[in-house]
């Protein structure tokens, strides 16, 4: 390499998946900087082989005797309940001494910060920051690097890495999320399995049925299921950007996936300015082989409209044929390439979600046709596509032997370096708020007598709207009300029109802010949050970690759905930068709450009874693609495609309702209650029903629970 033409170009750290011990050694040997692992029951790819403590202190050691960096995933959000094992689980991985800990949960992050200052902290893509306001206030919570959203532009990553002042991180190449990471709730809402807790299930590679034609494309199919990213094109920019670390995804890969990948990319990374565009068609044909998706560059470089392909079936491998008959004993595979025994293909079946993975036999006559027939029980129409899924030149059982050797000659020298210290953090934080209201709440039983609004002695009711028409149906002038204005890009301004009728009314009312607002749209936000402060708006609803830096600390603020309060130590983070209350995630279930209650956060717990939660909100989906209207999956559950804000989002047609356990809640000492109107049509005749249903402490027919009783994983 020629120094001279190098010497100007920032070096970028490359960052390589490991979900197995054999994919972490073969991240090394291509050349990864740095290695990425989860740590059992706290990471964000529980599916992925679970590595132990013992094996994540056997691969640091080795991790560092090569030289090479290792960063701990517990990206995950824990219940109160969990916090204590959790902070168990650091005591033990802090011997191992990790180059960083990649975190989702602040809660978590702040006991590391306390308890152990020597591990760095790096945010997690599930905290989905986008924006440079998002960086500042995680800088100022101690994180050392910020993982940013997948959805951004190279213009966008530019603008934001010229103001950050801590390490930024991106991905580069793998699986992209159909939604914003950390604003999904589909997977939980379909079979309470989470993915804000490793547990997605991945509804969105599934097919779908949408109730109107889709764009020349049918009406059903992947209609959600994009194409994987690649940037190794823009490797020239990148290193422009600012940025610091390119991410490969893949903890759920293989070994030969991750070797392949990190090897083309280090190629990239070490080129010179002049090898450069010779090398980056040799890395992709290198890529082409990942035995992945098709490839798609997202927005880094503008919006791509083939992002989508819903008649293409899914992460597959590559396609090399069809099958040309199949009579249930065997399968005749028309291949426009050359297989050799070893190889393994996977056979699919658009119209049904159905694959067949095959391991090819020994035939001698692989190399000299094209067609091959061997034995397979399952039938497939003619025409259904076949991939290749693997190459027999790939052998992990070479691997395997190394990791073997590893774990005979490593001593144990870290299991000995530091003897554990207890923790000196209490296990639960109540008083915290021991403020007048508290003091008062702890004193007296619960009363129903009318006072000033937010007395914990009174229920409130907080009621949010995202149409303004709903001000001439709703009774404003009740001081037990609390009328939430939920902000996005088409309302903001006609309820900016409506903030001096609010006042007119006595009305007290709260603004909430959409929980992405990327960096070119704050400036219109901006001056309606000013004009709603003067009108009187009482508190902030906040959703996402930028929108601290919106307000001083002294701004009266409350955390909305998307700033997760699954434990109590996140709320004294949250309380910190003036956080007055807190709302429960919709997928939250009742012994977490309870929990919450007990830990101190009972008079300021908001639990939302009613609603069309947004399980999905994504920004890849354009009206173009997808027009508004109703969704089926396979199971026949239906839902709604709305967008807001830029923002493809999916509601459940079916809303949540608990009004049944209102009484419960009180006994807890919970006092707050939402409505949630927003996605529903103004109409006075169901403002009365659904009222009614909340007083009478009844579900209306139609409705579900979501998590709050059968829980959550």
């Amino acid at each position: 390499m020629n120094a001279k033409n190098t010497k100007n170009l920032k070096k970028l750290e490359l960052l390589a998946p490991a979900g197995s011990k054999e994919a972490l050694v073969a991240a090394i040997k291509a050349g990864a900087d740095s290695v990425y692992v989860g740590v059992d029951k706290y990471n964000a790819r529980l599916n992925a082989d679970r590595l132990n403590l013992y094996d994540l202190e056997v691969l640091s050691n080795y991790a560092h005797s090569q030289n090479k960096k290792i960063y701990f995933a517990l990206n995950t959000l824990i219940k109160h309940e969990e916090i204590y094992a959790a902070a168990k689980t650091l005591e033990r991985i802090n011997t191992f001494k990790p180059d960083a800990l990649i975190l989702q949960d602040l809660g978590l992050a702040r006991i590391i910060r306390e308890e152990f200052p020597g591990l760095q902290l790096h945010a997690s893509t599930q905290l989905s920051v986008h924006n440079s306001a998002g960086v500042e206030v995680l800088e100022r919570l101690g994180f050392k690097r910020v993982i940013l959203a997948r959805e951004l532009s190279s213009g966008e990553l530019k603008q934001i890495a010229s103001k950050s002042k801590i390490e930024l991180e991106i991905f580069c190449h793998g699986a992209l999320c159909f939604s914003v990471s950390g604003m999904c709730l589909f997977s939980s809402f379909i079979g309470s399995r989470s993915g804000n807790r490793g547990w997605c299930t991945q509804p969105c590679r599934r097919i779908w049925k949408m109730d109107r034609p889709l764009a020349g494309n049918g009406k059903s199919g992947y209609l959600f299921s994009p194409k994987d990213l690649e940037l190794a094109g823009e490797i020239k920019l990148l290193r422009k950007t600012g940025i610091d670390s390119l991410k490969i995804e893949g903890r759920m890969r293989s070994s030969e996936y991750v070797y392949n990948v990190v090897s083309a990319y280090r190629m990239l990374l070490d080129s010179s300015e002049a090898e450069l565009e010779k090398n980056i068609e040799e890395a992709k044909k290198m890529l082409a082989a990942d035995w992945a998706r098709s490839k798609t560059m997202l927005f880094f470089s503008g919006a791509d409209s083939s992002l989508f392909n819903p008649g293409s079936a899914q992460c597959l491998g590559l396609n090399i044929g069809s099958v040309a008959k199949s009579d249930g004993a065997s399968v005749t595979v028309q291949a426009d390439c050359v297989l050799k025994e070893g190889d393994r293909i996977r056979i699919a079946d658009p119209s049904t979600d159905r694959t067949v993975n095959i391991k090819l036999p020994h035939m001698h006559e692989l190399s000299k046709e094209s067609a091959f027939r061997f034995s397979c029980t399952d039938i497939f129409k003619a025409g259904s596509p076949v991939f290749k899924a693997g190459d027999a030149d790939w052998d992990e059982k070479v691997l395997t032997k190394e990791v073997d050797t590893i774990y005979k000659s490593y001593n144990g020298k870290l299991r000995g370096d530091t003897k554990y210290k207890p923790l000196v953090y209490p296990n639960l934080i109540a008083r915290q708020w021991n403020d007048k209201d508290a003091e008062v709440e702890e004193r007296a039983p619960y009363s129903s007598k009318r006072v000033a609004w937010g007395t914990p002695m009174e229920e409130a009711l907080w009621v949010k709207i995202d149409n303004p028409d709903w001000l001439e149906i709703l009774p404003l002038n009740s001081k037990s009300n609390m009328i939430v204005l939920s902000l996005n890009r088409e309302n903001m301004h006609a309820f900016r029109a409506l903030a001096d009728t609010l006042e007119c009314h006595a009305a007290d009312f709260s603004c909430e802010l959409t929980p992405y607002i990327s960096q070119k749209d704050f400036p219109a936000y901006e001056q309606a949050i000013n004009a709603l402060a003067g009108a009187g708006a009482k508190y902030w609803v906040l959703n996402n970690i930028s929108h601290f830096s919106y307000f001083a600390d002294d701004i009266p603020k409350v955390a909305g759905h998307y700033l997760y309060t699954e434990n109590a130590f996140a709320a004294r983070v949250y309380k910190d930068l003036g956080v007055k209350y807190f709302t429960a995630s919709w997928e939250d279930d009742f012994l977490n709450i309870q929990r919450l209650a007990q830990a101190g956060l009972r008079s300021r717990l908001v639990v939302y009874l009613f609603g069309h939660p947004a399980l999905s909100r994504s920004r890849m989906l354009s009206a173009d693609y997808l027009a508004e209207g109703r969704i089926t999956n396979r199971s026949n559950e239906n839902f709604e495609l709305k967008y807001e804000s830029g923002s493809g989002v999916i509601i459940p047609e079916t809303p949540v309702m608990n009004f049944t356990v209102r009484r419960k809640l009180v006994g807890l000492g919970i006092m707050n209650f939402g409505i949630d109107l927003n996605f529903v049509k103004p109409d006075k005749k169901k403002w009365k029903e659904l009222y009614a249903a909340f007083l009478d402490l009844k579900n209306l027919e139609d409705t579900v629970k979501f998590n709050f009783k059968r829980g959550l994983e």
